[in-house]
């Protein structure tokens, strides 16, 4: 209780985006130069998603102690989503960084959309870190990504991590199926580094009070919510971006 109520004094404004079940209203109109750039993204997306599931998707061995045991992926609009989001703070982004990146969708769809930044994933699974490494010269030759070498992909478990690179302004992890420990100390990464401008997290049934909480010795602008859906399921997930 103490941590939540001295958190109250390090932020100034909270906005709560959430998606809401249809109601009768009037949905807000967007602009057909916005719809064209929405819809274009969407393409470039899906091409890239589908360019890596072409190598197809290695599954650890039963039992194998560094994986996480949950693993998914965005559906194609949460991933445009995400990317508008970010779109909005890009001026302001250096280097991005994925913790639990899997087989690298989110590295890649980044590292297109954003051509200028430093992108890593890191992956507990060597098995699925060096295929997320393998298949970087075909998919950076057939979208034309520029300058593939900002592109890397570390082999390493998240509690075994003591810092982020100061480059590293924007953190993401999908963390649905981490121990509560390893959700943690990624909180304590973000909170560590004077570098991050923008953290988002996907965890099970966090709340934004919870999460606000852990950030009492850190001030931040805002906080952003949204859903997110997964691909191939009907599960859904809070997202938080938070804004420092």
């Amino acid at each position: 209780m103490n941590r939540k109520r001295n958190c109250r004094d390090n932020y100034f404004f909270i906005i709560f985006l959430k998606e809401k079940k249809k109601k009768k209203k009037k949905k807000e109109m967007t602009s057909p130069i916005e719809e064209i750039s929405k819809s274009i993204l969407t393409r470039k997306v899906k091409s890239l998603r589908a360019s890596i599931l072409k190598f197809g998707t290695p599954i650890p061995p039963v039992g194998s102690e560094d994986y996480a045991g949950i693993s998914g992926t965005f559906s194609l609009k949460s991933k445009v989503d995400l990317l508008l989001l970010l779109t909005r703070y890009e001026k302001t982004m250096t280097g991005f960084i994925d913790l639990g990146s899997g087989t690298g969708e989110i590295v890649y769809t980044i590292a297109l959309q954003f051509s200028k930044i430093v992108t890593v994933g890191v992956e507990a699974s060597k098995m699925i870190c060096d295929h997320s490494a393998s298949v970087s010269s075909y998919v950076c030759t057939k979208h034309q990504i520029e300058n593939p070498e900002r592109i890397s992909f570390v082999h390493q478990n998240i509690l075994d991590m003591v810092q982020l690179d100061k480059n590293i302004s924007c953190v993401f992890s999908f963390a649905v199926g981490m121990p509560l420990r390893v959700f943690e100390h990624i909180i304590e990464l973000v909170k560590s580094s004077e570098f991050v401008k923008q953290f988002i997290i996907v965890y099970r049934n966090l709340k934004i009070g919870e999460l606000i909480s852990y950030f009492d010795n850190r001030s931040f602008s805002s906080a952003v919510i949204s859903k997110i859906s997964m691909m191939g399921s009907g599960q859904k997930h809070q997202m938080f971006m938070v804004i420092f």
